[in-house]
């Protein structure tokens, strides 16, 4: 099964709105197997979220992460490692993720508010799903 684990995060909800791409450092398992251990942005992570939730292998902006479905599964490949799962477990596994993401990022000082950042994000068309509602389920959980 995919799992991802937050190692850190390089600032707060401005740096998750603004940049830069590389801001979000994580793991990702295949099981217990370490498959890559790299960074990437909020954006990335929200639009990979997207793919999972809808079930698609492309995102209306530029995804970051190649997903290719073969049969029931899908294939992610995290330009350094790679991992095949189902949509299901993706999205569970990014739900959980992007959880601690945003309670290390709610950690960390920023210029403005959380609100005004999550604003940013989606005036910009950064993610399909609404991030303040997403916000409001995952964090604190």
């Amino acid at each position: 099964m995919v799992a991802f684990e937050l190692r850190d995060v390089a600032g707060g909800w401005d740096t998750a709105a603004l940049g830069p791409s590389d801001h979000v450092e994580f793991a990702v398992y295949d099981d217990d197997d370490a498959v890559v251990h790299t960074y990437g942005s909020m954006h990335q992570l929200l639009r990979l979220y997207d793919c999972a939730s809808f079930q698609r292998t492309t995102h209306p902006q530029y995804l970051g992460y190649d997903l290719a479905r073969r049969g029931d599964r899908v294939h992610l490949d995290l330009h350094g490692g790679h991992v095949e799962t189902t949509y299901d477990d993706l999205h569970d596994a990014l739900e959980g993720f992007l959880a601690d993401v945003f309670d290390a990022l709610d950690d960390h000082p920023s210029h403005g508010t959380r609100d005004e950042h999550l604003d940013t994000i989606a005036d910009h068309d950064v993610a399909l799903v609404d991030v303040h509602a997403l916000y409001d389920d995952l964090a604190g959980n």
